[in-house]
């Protein structure tokens, strides 16, 4: 199952598997991104945001940190260096993201490749 197109602007990235226990979970060497599509986040909210849950597979609640950018990372200088990212950094701010997939509670079964082919179990941003 992949997620495919449909879901509006792209507004951003995501970064998973970023510690160890994850990536051993997922069998995965290094962490993997997806993309933040204007569609399925919410930003500069100022209440309450309800989902409902009869959308989502499954629901795993994760605090997150997110970089506002003032400007693109330039991607093609890679390796990206932290001053990079930082020089580029026009606010750092608190975030959540539902995180959900298709395989259920088989995530970890499915392995890495096919939870990042969903575009790394994304449901929500906000």
């Amino acid at each position: 199952f992949v997620r495919l197109g449909g879901f509006g602007r792209r507004i951003g990235w995501k970064i998973g598997a970023t510690n160890a226990g994850a990536r051993e979970a997922l069998k995965l060497q290094q962490p993997f991104y997806g993309q933040l599509f204007d569609s399925l986040s919410t930003t500069q909210v100022m209440g309450p945001v309800a989902f409902s849950a009869a959308k989502f597979y499954q629901r795993v609640v994760e605090p997150e940190v997110a970089l506002v950018l003032a400007e693109p990372v330039d991607a093609t200088k890679a390796p990206v260096t932290g001053a990079a990212v930082r020089a580029a950094t026009l606010r750092v701010v608190p975030a959540i993201e539902i995180v959900d997939s298709c395989f259920g509670p088989k995530w970890k079964e499915a392995g890495g490749f096919n939870v990042t082919a969903e575009n790394g179990a994304h449901g929500r941003f906000i």
